[in-house]
């Protein structure tokens, strides 16, 4: 179903929507939200916020993160302060590190310090390190 509501959501976000919300497995359906939001934001950024803070407070329920850090991923391409409250949230060193990361890189090419700032406040060294090299290969970066 999942899978279903991705493809309907490119078609009908309306009938994805009600195909995603159907779905009884919170992980499949946080996902698909989750999905649906990343077609929706293409034309309607509040409405792919109110998807996203939907999956959120489903994937909440979950005892695998997952799907937060998925979550926080793609809100960082329109509400890098939000993405980043989410990637905190995350009790999972790896999953958190690796959200916050992903944010970084979303947001060095409008605004590097910011992108640099949230790359040291990764407590993985390799991501860290990781993240500051990224940010560092942007183009327009010397």
């Amino acid at each position: 179903m999942c899978d279903i509501a991705k493809v309907a959501a490119e078609h009908d976000p309306a009938e994805a929507e009600r195909i995603a919300r159907s779905i009884t497995d919170p992980d499949s359906q946080a996902r698909a939200l989750r999905e649906i939001a990343k077609v929706v934001a293409r034309h309607d950024r509040d409405h792919a916020r109110d998807l996203l803070t939907e999956a959120e407070r489903i994937a909440r329920t979950l005892t695998w993160q997952k799907e937060l850090r998925c979550i926080a991923e793609v809100m960082a391409g329109f509400n890098p302060a939000e993405a980043e409250r989410i990637a905190r949230s995350i009790t999972d060193p790896g999953s958190q590190a690796r959200a916050l990361r992903e944010i970084a890189k979303a947001m060095a090419g409008h605004d590097p310090a910011e992108a640099e700032r949230i790359a040291r406040s990764i407590t993985e060294p390799f991501s860290q390190s990781l993240a500051l090299y990224e940010i560092a290969k942007m183009p327009g970066r010397d």
